[in-house]
Order: C-alpha cells, then structure tokens, then sequence
C-alpha cells in the first residue's frame, strides 16, 4: 500500500474518531484529550507508519506568505537586500 493511501486511511481514522466524540453527549468533554494526544501521535506513531523522512515533508517549512500587496513588495525588498527596514507605525487611541 502507497504512503499517500495509508496518510490517507489514518486521516479518515482521526477524523471519524472526531465525529464519534462529538456525536456522544458523554465523552464530549473528551475531545480536547483527543487533540492533545495528536501530538504524540504524530512525533512517535507517525514516523513509524511513514518513515521519519515522509512525516518530516508533511511539515510546512518557511514563513507564512504576505497577505497584502504592501507586505508582498516589503518582503521582496528584504529578500532582495534593497530597502531600509520597516518603520515603526504609529497607532493612535482616542478616549471615550
């Protein structure tokens, strides 16, 4: 069976054991539990399902991209070199 049909069979197992949770008035209060142990799940189970190397290429590596074009044309001044570093932006508050 291929890495992607096996990610793909565990995804559908996680997410049916969210629904179970929360379709059970009893064991709702379980669901933060079940997110928690994700987190072991996926630095000691999932490596050895994929191999470290396929869990490692899941991961999202770099930053965020800008979500402006004035954060798109500052971040290619800064990769290119050009520009000066951003200023300080000023931030008035008025009393009520």
């Amino acid at each position: 069976m291929s890495v992607v049909r096996r990610f793909t069979l565990v995804q559908l197992f996680i997410l049916l054991c969210i629904f179970i949770i929360t379709f059970l008035p009893f064991v709702a209060a379980l669901f933060p539990v079940l997110i928690a142990v994700l987190v072991p799940v996926r630095l000691k189970v999932l490596p050895r399902i994929f191999g470290a190397e396929n869990v490692d290429l899941m991961d999202a590596v770099g930053e965020a991209p800008p979500q402006t074009p004035e954060e798109e044309a500052a971040a290619a001044a800064r990769a290119s070199g050009k520009g000066s570093p951003a200023a300080p932006v000023d931030i008035a508050t008025s009393a009520a």
